[in-house]
């Protein structure tokens, strides 16, 4: 299914047209996905941060200020990222990179530039962040907890 047919102008080929309606609840559609996205991949960070704080430092006291911190950080990102793509006007009908969902537009159809400002802060930037963290710190864990397990089975 090509989705892009359905919000082409075929008299100007132009995207994003439709009624104020239409392209309101498209941003407001984009604006939560990316909300809840980037919050997702914000308390992955975080919980792979608190695994490493709980079992490498050993900071049990200091647990306590850290959600508190969490929720500040986990959905006070993402909403000013969210609110900044759209103040920005990068919210919309992505036909390039979206399968027709609204989200970023990355490619301006009337010149074919490309937003590097939105396409390294949008998605891939956090997204990759969140892998990586998540790969090293339970990577780390689980050689930690092989060398604990090792010393412990010499102990008997």
């Amino acid at each position: 299914v090509n989705f892009d047919k359905y919000y082409v102008d075929n008299t100007t080929g132009s995207y994003l047209v439709g009624s104020y309606t239409v392209d309101t609840l498209c941003k407001t559609q984009a604006f939560f996905a990316l909300l809840t996205t980037f919050a997702s991949v914000f308390w992955t960070i975080s919980l792979a941060i608190y695994m490493y704080l709980l079992i490498f430092q050993n900071k049990q006291q200091k647990m306590t200020y850290f959600l508190p911190l969490c929720y500040i950080t986990c959905y006070g990102i993402p909403i000013g990222l969210s609110f900044w793509l759209l103040f920005t006007g990068r919210l919309g009908h992505a036909p390039y990179n979206s399968s027709g969902w609204c989200g970023i537009a990355l490619i301006n159809p009337k010149d074919e530039s490309i937003d590097m400002m939105g396409a390294i802060f949008g998605y891939d930037l956090w997204i990759y962040l969140a892998f990586f963290m998540c790969f090293t710190v339970y990577s780390a864990l689980f050689l930690r907890i092989n060398v604990e397990f090792r010393d412990a089975i010499q102990l008997v």
